[in-house]
């Protein structure tokens, strides 16, 4: 950091060394025309999965997304987007 400004006219005084490990790099994609998922970690396929990728009536929506979070599981309902779950639509855990 010796000599970088800061962009209101200071400039750092020393340089550091650190130390730190990242996760690996988990990717999912998604084929909503085929109904499918396919979960990658470091590159490597983990997992194919199938999906329901929504309806004429109620269409997922389509595009690439960052997602950057970290959680040791998220549950996703239909719920959060406005569809109530019922015993013959329940909510999935992934």
């Amino acid at each position: 950091m010796k000599g970088v400004g800061d962009g209101n006219g200071r400039n750092g005084t020393h340089d550091y060394d650190r130390s730190f490990t990242i996760g690996a790099h988990v990717e999912t994609q998604v084929n909503a025309p085929s109904h499918t998922m396919k979960v990658y970690r470091n590159d490597k396929l983990v997992r194919t999965m199938p999906i329901d990728a929504g309806s004429p009536n109620r269409p997922s929506w389509d595009g690439t997304t960052a997602v950057i979070d970290k959680e040791r599981a998220v549950r996703m309902t239909s719920c959060s987007v406005g569809i109530a779950a019922t015993r013959t639509a329940p909510t999935t855990m992934i």
